[in-house]
């Protein structure tokens, strides 16, 4: 009898890989900032002064940026874990000089925290100050999530959770969640939405919790409503829940893959990827008349398991696609956006070529039609023919469309090389113009582990006035390290100025 596995992505890659330099990685100008003109790109340890101590793997960045005031900025990634308390990562002068807080306690009462943060987003609310962070947990029979709030995210005592009468920590939900992915700005409302999909009922099914801004938000369950189902996710890809809010209507989106299946000849999974949406803040959820969403497009994509680990093994069993061989992408390839100028919903996703077998990445962009449903306008293919992952959307104010993604570009030295881009669009996604932003070197290579993440299921942009702001791993050997290992780094650029709106 096989083994059982959990559904969904699993626990995080804990292992800190790390090696020596290779002779191309040796800096010629060691410092935290990247010279690249017009950007400020920042590796957080290094800008720390932790190079020479922090080899944590530091993959799967979220990132939160005060509306109100956008200097102050927070960013998590696996940057250290719960046994007493786990860190964030902290700027209150926009992203220059940051440090490293061990910030975030335990929830009480609790043992699915020990060995996590798992999966975690976090936000600031519209109005600012205050923080809010969706964690997930693992344990032996569940896989929890815990949504607090801090006022002062760099203070162990500013953080809260809810709690039960008891004192124990209470949770959004408790059965087999995965990628709790938290919106708590950009119009939502002085309101907190945290999307999830459940494995652990009978189809997974995709939830959106809603709550109120208040310090620390309680979940309660009839505020927790099923947006879809999502057949065939869990076990071969993930169905991967997204969030984005309109902030001239308060609409929230939900975005999702759905009816994945297993093409046994080139061992590539279908997938769906739909939408849909909420007009009463959470409460009920349907677009274009259906209670399931739209089907936003239907493509190929190399992601999840090389087949279900629960039943027999498949002729695709031994095919383990692993992003530039190190990444296994267990957490979905898309990625929502809303234009706060127009409504337009931006929908990025894997478009795999039938040909080269690449993986490329496609933004679909949506408008309103004569109704008030959402009409696919247009799709144009951003990344080239090439291997890309982790996308990663967001618009800024004035409708410039940014899309932060990863390309796998061959070997050096038997090391996968990943190229960091920032894609934008001046003209509703007509046409992109994509900038690297940095390349740099995996510390590992294929270890033969189907669930290696070195880099981890996403990352994120966000734009806040014109300036898009981004949190993404990367070699800290780019920053003068002395040796290879993963970092978070941070971005903020200005958005391209718009030809015409």
């Amino acid at each position: 009898m096989l083994a059982a596995e959990p559904p969904g992505d699993g626990g995080p890659d804990l292992t800190p890989y790390q090696r020596p330099l290779l002779p191309e990685e040796v800096a010629r100008t060691p410092g935290p900032r990247l010279a690249v003109p017009g950007a400020l790109i920042v590796d957080l340890v290094v800008a720390a002064g932790l190079a020479s101590s922090d080899t944590f793997p530091d993959g799967e960045t979220s990132i939160a940026v005060d509306p109100m005031s956008p200097d102050s900025i927070a960013i998590t990634a696996f940057s250290g874990g719960w046994g007493t308390t786990a860190p964030i990562w902290v700027s209150a002068d926009g992203g220059t000089t940051w440090a490293k807080r061990f910030s975030i306690p335990v929830p009480p009462g609790a043992p699915e925290a020990m060995g996590c943060p798992c999966d975690q987003t976090i936000d600031f609310r519209d109005s600012g100050e205050v923080l809010f962070g969706a964690i997930l947990g693992i344990g032996t029979a569940d896989e929890p999530i815990w949504t607090g709030a801090s006022t002062t995210p760099a203070s162990l005592a500013a953080w809260q959770w809810p709690v039960s009468g008891s004192g124990t920590a209470t949770t959004n939900h408790s059965v087999f969640s995965d990628q709790p992915w938290l919106i708590a700005s950009r119009g939502t409302g002085d309101l907190v939405y945290v999307g999830y999909t459940d494995y652990g009922e009978s189809l997974p099914a995709n939830h959106v919790a809603v709550t109120d801004q208040s310090v620390p938000p309680f979940f309660n369950a009839v505020d927790d409503t099923i947006v879809s189902t999502a057949a065939g996710t869990g076990e071969i890809a993930s169905a991967a829940i997204r969030l984005a809010a309109d902030p001239s209507t308060g609409y929230v989106y939900a975005a999702w893959q759905d009816n994945v299946s297993l093409d046994a000849v080139n061992c590539a999974r279908n997938v769906d990827f739909r939408l849909s949406r909420s007009t009463d803040h959470g409460r009920t959820w349907t677009l274009n008349g259906s209670a399931d969403g739209i089907l936003v497009a239907r493509h190929q994509s190399d992601e999840g398991r090389p087949d279900d680990p629960n039943q027999a093994p498949t002729p695709c069993h031994d095919h383990v696609e692993k992003f530039g061989t190190v990444n296994a992408l267990l957490g979905g390839s898309l990625a929502l956006a809303v234009d706060p100028l127009t409504g337009d919903v931006f929908y990025a996703y894997h478009n795999r070529d039938q040909r080269t077998g690449f993986n490329r990445l496609e933004v679909t962009r949506l408008s309103a039609t004569g109704g008030k449903g959402l009409q696919v306008v247009s799709s144009r293919l951003v990344s080239g023919n090439t291997q890309a992952a982790l996308p990663a959307l967001a618009v800024a104010d004035n409708g410039t469309v940014g899309l932060l993604y990863d390309t796998f570009d061959g070997f050096v030295r038997g090391f996968p090389r990943f190229t960091v881009h920032l894609a934008q669009s001046t003209d509703h996604g007509g046409t992109w113009v994509d900038r690297v932003l940095v390349s740099f070197l995996s510390p590992a290579q294929d270890n033969g582990n189907r669930r290696q993440r070195v880099l981890g299921d996403y990352q994120q942009l966000k734009a806040v006035g014109n300036l898009f702001f981004g949190a993404f791993p990367a070699n800290g050997a780019v920053a003068g390290r002395t040796l290879a290992n993963i970092d978070p780094f941070f971005l903020k650029l200005p958005a391209a100025v718009p030809r015409h709106r």
